[in-house]
């Protein structure tokens, strides 16, 4: 991808069947009260990850289910230890296992 470039990555009614899916046997979506959303970008300048996240409360209307924003913006992950929690978690969900440095 170019700079500024970007990837849809569905709706997030999409995203949160995705995420029951994923969950321990039995949840349902009826059951969610509230979801954060993390996004990390690999940047090639930096030759590191960052990222944001968002905490959303899950409520329910007529329609279905609504997201409601618990702030009015993402909270961005810049400090290194946090930045190293975001490459430990995704190379853990994605299956990459890191040597031990010696």
């Amino acid at each position: 991808m170019k700079t500024g470039d970007h990837v849809n990555i569905g709706e997030f009614s999409t995203l949160l069947d995705r995420a029951v899916a994923g969950a321990p046997e039995g949840l349902a979506l009826d059951e969610v009260e509230r979801v954060e959303v993390t996004v990390v970008a690999a940047t090639a300048a930096r030759g590191s990850l960052v990222g944001a996240r968002r905490r959303f409360a899950l409520e329910r209307d007529d329609d279905g289910h609504v997201l409601c924003a618990l702030a009015m913006m993402a909270e961005q992950i810049t400090s290194r230890a946090g930045r190293r929690t975001l490459r430990r978690d995704l190379e853990s969900r994605i299956g990459i296992v890191q040597e031990t440095r010696r």
